[in-house]
């Protein structure tokens, strides 16, 4: 016998270790991805209204915006399945 220990001790120490592990469900990564798409859009907003980021098109904050307008809704229509 070895100084691991049997097979079977083995086995359920890697049971244990992918157990511990984070899995972020579907709808925590719609929540993270509204999250951060809404503080872009934020972010780019004010500070185009500050007159420091100009040379940005609009398209670009039109874009975030509907990214986070569409991740907010996804992420609250996956929250009421439940």
């Amino acid at each position: 016998m070895s100084d691991f220990g049997d097979r079977d001790s083995l086995k359920c120490q890697v049971k244990v270790y992918h157990s511990n592990r984070y899995y972020m469900t579907l709808t925590q990564k719609f929540a993270y991805l509204f999250s951060i798409s809404f503080g872009l859009s934020i972010l780019v907003y004010l500070l185009r209204g500050f007159g420091i980021v100009t040379f940005l098109p609009g398209g670009i904050l039109l874009g975030l915006l509907l990214l986070a307008i569409s991740t907010f809704f996804t992420y609250t229509i996956l929250i009421t399945k439940r």
